[in-house]
C-alpha cells in the first residue's frame, strides 16, 4: 500500500493539476477547510519544492495546517513562525516556547526549500536582517581552541544567565574547564570539557542525574531568541528588560520582513479577503493603543 506522500507524488487528483502547475503569482485557497487546503499545498510542495509561505488567519488555523503538513512533508521542510503573542505595546516578553519556535526558523531558513506556516500577525512583523541571528550563534567543534572568558561574555550577551549549576533553559555554568549550556533547540543541556584551551569533548547530559547521554563532534549554541539585550544594558535596566520587546527598534534595526528571509517565495493566502480585514483591525488596534498611551504621557 502506498503512503499518502507516495500517492500524491504519483497520482494527482484531476482538480489539483492546474493549481499545482501554476508558475507565477500568489496562490489563493478558498472554499476548503484548513486540512484540505494543507493537503493541496503540501502536494504541490512535494512536486515543486520551492520556498512557500502560507499566511493563515490566526494561530489556531496555523496549528491545523501544521498538523496536516508535518506528517506529509516532515520537520526538515516545514517551519512555523508564530507571532510574539503580545498585545500592542504590552510590557511583557514572549513565552519561551514561542521564542524557540521562531528561532528554529531563523536558524536554518536558508538550508533548502521551506514551507513556512505564518499567522498574519507574524507575517506583518518587522524583523532583523537575515543572517543576524546566525552571526550571533556560537559554534564549537572538538579540537577547537576556546577562550572561556570570551565565551562567557558572548553567552551573557546572547541572553543567557550564569548559574552555579544549570537547571532551567537559558542558563549556563562555568566551573574550571567545564562549560554547561542549557539553550534552545537542544533537548538536553550541552557540556563542553576543555584540556587547557583545547575543546576535548562535547556531550549532551541529563539535567537531573548529570549523566552523559550522547557524545557529539560539534554543536551550535543559539541566542535566547531573535532579540537579545547586551549584558551591560540588562544590568542597568534590571527587571525592565522583559518590557522592551515592543521597543526593539530603539536597540536594533528592524527593516526586514519574512519575504527577505525567503526571497521569491510562493505566497499562499488562506481566505485573502478575510486576511485584509484582519490586517486593518490589527492596525486600528495598534493605533488606538498608541493614542491612549500618548494621551497619558502628554
Amino acid at each position: 500500500m502506498k503512503s499518502l506522500t507516495e500517492l500524491l507524488l504519483t497520482e494527482t487528483p484531476e482538480g489539483f493539476r492546474s493549481w499545482e502547475l501554476a508558475r507565477s503569482g500568489a496562490l489563493h485557497v478558498g472554499g476548503l477547510n484548513a486540512s484540505a487546503a494543507a493537503l493541496l499545498v503540501g502536494s504541490r510542495f512535494l512536486k515543486i519544492p520551492e520556498n512557500t509561505i502560507v499566511i493563515t488567519k490566526d494561530y489556531r488555523s496555523a496549528e491545523v495546517w501544521l498538523e496536516n503538513l508535518l506528517p506529509l512533508l516532515g520537520r526538515d521542510s516545514v517551519r512555523f513562525l508564530p507571532g510574539l503573542g503580545l498585545k500592542p505595546y504590552e510590557e511583557k516578553a514572549p513565552f519561551d516556547g514561542v521564542l524557540e519556535e521562531r528561532l528554529r526558523f531563523f536558524a536554518d531558513y536558508d538550508s533548502g526549500p521551506k514551507l513556512l506556516v505564518c499567522p498574519l500577525d507574524s507575517f506583518l512583523l518587522k524583523l532583523p536582517e537575515p543572517g543576524l541571528v546566525k552571526s550571533e550563534t556560537l559554534h564549537f567543534k572538538v579540537g577547537d581552541v576556546v577562550d572561556l572568558d570570551a565565551t562567557r561574555r558572548a553567552l551573557l550577551n546572547m541572553g543567557f544567565r550564569e548559574q552555579p549549576l544549570v537547571s532551567g533553559v537559558g542558563e549556563f555554568s562555568l566551573r574550571g574547564c567545564i562549560l554547561d549550556v542549557n539553550g534552545f533547540l537542544h533537548e538536553h543541556p550541552v557540556r563542553l570539557e576543555l584540556f587547557g584551551d583545547e575543546l576535548e569533548s562535547i556531550r549532551l547530559f541529563d539535567i537531573f542525574s548529570q549523566r552523559s547521554l550522547e557524545t557529539l563532534n560539534e554543536v551550535s549554541v543559539f541566542p535566547m531568541g531573535e532579540f537579545c539585550i547586551p549584558a551591560e544594558t540588562r544590568f542597568v535596566l534590571g527587571e525592565e528588560v522583559a518590557g522592551l520587546w515592543w521597543r526593539r527598534f530603539e536597540y536594533e534595526t528592524l527593516d526586514s520582513s519574512v519575504l527577505d528571509y525567503l526571497p521569491n517565495a510562493r505566497l499562499v493566502f488562506e481566505e485573502a479577503g478575510a486576511l485584509a480585514g484582519l490586517a486593518e483591525e490589527m492596525w486600528k488596534g495598534f493605533e488606538a493603543k498608541f493614542k491612549t498611551l500618548a494621551g497619558s504621557v502628554f
